[in-house]
C-alpha cells in the first residue's frame, strides 16, 4: 500500500486498487525542485563601518542572526562567521562566510587657520593606525606647507590597508590691511 520513491525529475505516479473485478486508479504528481545552492557575498569591512551581506540561491533565507531576508546589514567588531540556510520548498542548503574586520585609522589635521595673503603655514596630519596619507593637493607626506591665495579647505585621507579616514581644515586668508593716519593736525599744545 506504500512505496518509497527517489525521483530524479518531476514524475507522475499511479496506483490501481482492485476488489474482485472492480478497480480504481489514482494519480499523484511529485515535483522535483532543483536543489538550492547557497551563496553569500564575501566581504571584509573596516571597524565601525556597516556592510551588507547578500545570500543567493533560494527563495527563503534563515540567517544565524535571526534575519529572514535575502540581505542583512552587519557591523561586527571582530572577525565573525555568518551562516545562512536557503530553501526552495523542502529543499535547502547552508553556507557560512567569515567577515574579516580590519582596524580603521583615525586622522586629525592641525595648523594655522588664519593667514594674511602671502603667509605660509604648515598643516600636519596625525592619527592612530595610519600607514599612508593623501592630501587634497596630491601630496602624500604627513605635513604639507601651503601658501593659499584665498580661503581654502584642505583634506587629508589616512589609509590603513583599504580602510580610510578623512579630516578637513579650512584656512581663512584675510585681505591685506591698509593703514591710514589722519595727519590734518601736525602740532599740539603742551
Amino acid at each position: 500500500s506504500s512505496i518509497t520513491i527517489t525521483p530524479a525529475s518531476t514524475s507522475t505516479y499511479s496506483v490501481i486498487t482492485s476488489i474482485g473485478f472492480c478497480n480504481d486508479t489514482d494519480f499523484i504528481k511529485v515535483t522535483v525542485l532543483p536543489p538550492p545552492i547557497a551563496d553569500i557575498s564575501r566581504t571584509s569591512i573596516c571597524s565601525g563601518q556597516i556592510a551588507m551581506l547578500t545570500a543567493d540561491g533560494g527563495v527563503n533565507y534563515n540567517w544565524n542572526t535571526g534575519a529572514t531576508t535575502e540581505s542583512i546589514n552587519i557591523s561586527p567588531t571582530t572577525n565573525t562567521v555568518y551562516t545562512v540556510t536557503v530553501s526552495i520548498g523542502s529543499c535547502w542548503d547552508t553556507i557560512s562566510s567569515m567577515v574579516e574586520v580590519y582596524p580603521s585609522p583615525f586622522v586629525s589635521v592641525l595648523g594655522d587657520t588664519m593667514l594674511c595673503i602671502g603667509d605660509a603655514t604648515t598643516l600636519s596630519a596625525s592619527g592612530t593606525g595610519v600607514e599612508d596619507y593623501l592630501w587634497s593637493n596630491g601630496l602624500t607626506t604627513s605635513s604639507i606647507t601651503i601658501t593659499p591665495a584665498s580661503t581654502s579647505t584642505y583634506s587629508v585621507i589616512a589609509f590603513t590597508g583599504f580602510c580610510t579616514d578623512t579630516d578637513f581644515i579650512k584656512v581663512t586668508v584675510s585681505p591685506p590691511i591698509t593703514a591710514t593716519v589722519d595727519i590734518s593736525k601736525t602740532s599740539i599744545c603742551f
